[in-house]
């Protein structure tokens, strides 16, 4: 099995930016639910209720600059598991604001695969200079229904998108659409039902004036939301690189934020960060068909503790791990975020 590494070195630099919880359009989406009779109710899913529209539409998950590092790369992994490392010992690095030198937006990519942020080079056409960013993410009509697979690739695309293209930001558009709509499982965080409108089969118990959420796509941004706070640190994770021939996907060949035809493996994803208060962070992803096992070596002590979040998981307790080298087998459709104690 191989190793995936976090590296750094005394060369190291981050530049920093803050986090943006986004709210949604100036559309006919209520910005807020409407008022509830009662709050009184228990929270299955983790976090409060109110949170899906404080923090509005979007994961809020955001604004990881890279940190560079030279740590040799790792031998490629055997397509069920494989290993990289990241230093959160980073006392050396050099951080650089990034702020104010404007964005520019990105909106082809709605509802796209998350390996387009792999593939693709966004920053180019003369905007290398500047952060960019997705401004809206959902899941449109040609789409189709949205299903189980669509929570890992919203989480991946968080996770590309600041990774490949160095994104202070990802935006989810809408916080809540109305039961009358359709589309409201492909474009809202969650349904509401508008008083007289009637009952829908896909909300079974959903009474006028309330709302519910909509667990493929809430699930896939609710950890960014809890567990990424505005002004984390994103650092460089190490990773192995797959041939082709067993599944690695090329950068693009002018990429800017990272080298250009390198290979990464598309559906088993990882990103680390520290919170401003230094606590360290990872998530992994595996949207294969079989558990896939990452080795990760964070160059820290301390333990680590698991939630694992998936089209209708949301922070389940996974258990704790302690020592520099984790090993977490993650199941198929998973997201699993261990957050350092």
């Amino acid at each position: 099995m191989t190793r995936h590494t976090f590296g750094r070195d005394a060369a190291d630099r981050a530049q920093r930016a803050t986090h943006d919880i986004s709210g949604p359009g100036s559309d006919s989406t209520p910005s807020r639910p409407p008022r509830r009779k009662t709050t009184t109710s228990s929270e299955p899913h983790g976090i409060s209720r109110r949170s899906v529209l404080r923090g509005a539409a979007i994961v809020g998950a955001a604004a990881m600059p890279q940190l560079l590092t030279s740590t040799p790369a790792h031998a490629a992994d055997d397509n069920t598991g494989g290993s990289c490392t990241v230093a959160f010992d980073d006392n050396a690095a050099k951080r650089q604001t990034i702020l104010g030198l404007g964005f520019e937006i990105q909106s082809d990519s709605i509802g796209s695969d998350s390996n387009t942020q792999i593939t693709e080079n966004y920053t180019g056409s003369g905007v290398d200079f500047r952060p960019v960013f997705n401004n809206e993410f959902e899941y449109l009509g040609g789409h189709g229904p949205v299903v189980d697979r669509d929570t890992l690739n919203t989480a991946q695309s968080i996770m590309n998108w600041m990774t490949f293209q160095n994104a202070p930001t990802w935006w989810w558009l809408h916080a809540l659409k109305p039961s009358t709509d359709a589309l409201s499982e492909n474009y809202g965080l969650g349904t509401w039902r508008p008083p007289g409108a009637p009952a829908d089969s896909r909300f079974p118990g959903l009474q006028p004036g309330d709302w519910t959420f909509n667990p493929r796509n809430w699930n896939a941004v609710a950890g960014f939301v809890r567990f990424m706070p505005w002004d984390s640190v994103r650092y460089n994770v190490e990773e192995p690189h797959p041939t082709e021939a067993n599944g690695g996907l090329k950068t693009h060949p002018n990429g800017v934020t990272t080298p250009g035809n390198v290979t990464y493996r598309p559906d088993q994803r990882i990103m680390a960060w520290k919170t401003p208060g230094g606590k360290p962070v990872l998530v992994v992803t595996n949207r294969g068909n079989a558990n896939y096992t990452f080795t990760v070596d964070t160059r820290t002590t301390g333990t680590f503790r698991g939630y694992r979040y998936g089209p209708s998981t949301n922070m389940a307790g996974v258990g704790a791990k302690s020592g520099t080298t984790l090993t977490l087998t993650v199941p198929p459709l998973s997201i699993e975020f261990w957050v350092h104690d």
